[in-house]
């Protein structure tokens, strides 16, 4: 194929995408709005009282709940066995992390650091430096 018959193809395509487009665009504009399109208008009530309406709701359904408590007396729930690992306590860092570094006590602390990893080197240890 040469590049003017590529060319009039290309034309061609965009004629017709863009035809079938001003149809869709110009049928959309007469057809009538039912009670059953997708569109859906939703008033507001300013009162505020259907905000909790659905917790209501919830809320009646959990009291309307009988949970039989000898189930937690059966064999089958007593044999359970909890496999949770405790989560060992971590180290808290600083009470505000955007606050400011002080100057001086960040000196003093990587002296502080330094000291102990040359007195480690003086006395032989085998403990990795931090």
């Amino acid at each position: 194929m040469n590049t003017g018959s590529n060319k009039t193809l290309f034309i061609v395509i965009g004629v017709v995408l863009i035809g079938v487009v001003l149809y869709f665009v110009m049928k959309g504009a007469d057809t009538p709005i039912d009670a059953n399109s997708a569109l859906e208008i939703e008033t507001v009530n300013a009162a505020g009282s259907e905000v909790g309406d659905d917790v209501l709701i919830l809320l009646g359904q959990i009291k309307l709940l009988n949970i039989d408590k000898a189930f937690f007396e059966t064999d089958a729930y007593k044999s359970l066995v909890d496999y949770t690992v405790p989560i060992p306590p971590q180290n808290i860092g600083r009470e505000n992390p955007f606050a400011p570094f002080d100057r001086a006590a960040a000196a003093q602390a990587a002296s502080a650091a330094t000291q102990g990893r040359t007195n480690s080197i003086n006395r032989g240890s085998t403990a990795p430096a931090r």
